[in-house]
């Protein structure tokens, strides 16, 4: 003789609780994704600049430098 299983209403909302959560991961992950995403370039960006700003603040020391040894010994008529 089978039985047909039969469902209580527990059963249902278990089961429905396991999919929201899954869904929640599902989502919290790919918002976490798309965040990271979203800063990543801004990041980038940011250091990209800050390192041309030090690449060009030591040129500007170069050449102030390479100006002063030049200049040395000059006197300039005013």
């Amino acid at each position: 003789m089978t039985t047909i299983p039969t469902m209580k209403s527990s059963d249902i909302s278990n089961g429905s609780h396991i999919s929201t959560v899954k869904i929640a991961e599902a989502i919290q992950m790919s918002l976490g994704f798309w965040q990271f995403m979203f800063w990543l370039p801004i990041a980038c960006g940011l250091v990209i600049t800050i390192i041309e700003g030090l690449l060009n603040y030591l040129k500007y020391r170069h050449q102030l430098r390479n100006t002063a040894e030049n200049n040395v010994g000059e006197v300039k008529d005013d």
